[in-house]
Order: structure tokens, then C-alpha cells, then sequence
């Protein structure tokens, strides 16, 4: 069977727009009632900008430090995986008992406001206080 090979012309790309899942929440950091370091007893939920990356506002890039001039060899080990948010690491490192959300708003629309982005988190705050706990999608 011959191949096909007449057709080199680059193919049109796509732009994927993020998923919008909806408000929720995006990572969970912690369990009531959990075991040794995974036991909490106070929740901390962290609320990005929004319109803004639930978990990437809270990742920091040693690469992007303004004093950090050449990157380290650590570094560029680090860079090959997606690094923990700073505020889950240093909230939980601080205080154990702690279980930190990181909050997901839903994509914004026109006519979006601040007084339905925060009633989108209540609902999500009495769902988890209902005991549907757990990273949304």
C-alpha cells in the first residue's frame, strides 16, 4: 500500500479554550477526620481573581524570581513537574490541622458580578459543609 504524501500543506490549528467546569473547587488540601498529617479540623479556602487560574495563582516560579539570574539545576528539575501552591504548602506546613481549598470561579460572561461570583461560592461552601467535599469538575 502506497502512502499518501501529495498533501503537504500545514494543516489549519485550533485554538482549545479552556473547559469551563463551573464554579468548585479545584484542589483540596486536607481530610476531617483523616489520619496523621491528613486530619484537619479548620478549613481555608483560597479565592483567586476572577477570571484567573485556580492553581497556577498560587504557584510560584522560582525561574521568574527577579533574583534568581541564571536558573539552577534544581530548578530546572523542579520545572519538569507542576509544582505544589504555595499557599496549600506553607498553610499546611504551618498548621497541620488546616484543610485548604483552592476555589474555581466559572467562566466569566457578560453581565457576571461579584454579588453572583460570591453567591457561586456560598453554594459551594454549603455543598462541601453538606458533605460533598472533594475537588469538583
Amino acid at each position: 500500500m502506497e502512502e499518501d504524501r501529495g498533501n503537504l500543506a500545514p494543516q489549519p490549528t485550533t485554538l482549545s479554550l479552556p473547559v469551563d467546569f463551573g464554579p468548585g473547587f479545584a484542589e483540596v488540601n486536607g481530610e476531617v477526620g483523616g489520619t496523621g498529617h491528613n486530619e484537619t479540623s479548620v478549613d481555608i479556602i483560597a479565592v483567586p481573581c476572577p477570571g484567573a487560574d485556580p492553581i497556577q495563582t498560587w504557584t510560584y516560579d522560582a525561574e521568574l524570581d527577579s533574583e534568581a539570574s541564571i536558573p539552577s539545576d534544581a530548578a530546572s528539575r523542579i520545572s519538569l513537574r507542576r509544582p505544589d501552591p504555595w499557599v496549600t504548602r506553607r498553610l499546611r506546613g504551618v498548621s497541620s490541622i488546616a484543610r485548604v481549598f483552592l476555589y474555581r470561579h466559572r467562566a466569566l460572561a457578560d453581565g457576571m458580578t461579584l454579588q453572583s461570583l460570591s453567591e457561586d461560592l456560598l453554594e459551594q461552601v454549603d455543598h462541601m459543609r453538606e458533605g460533598g467535599v472533594g475537588a469538583s469538575r
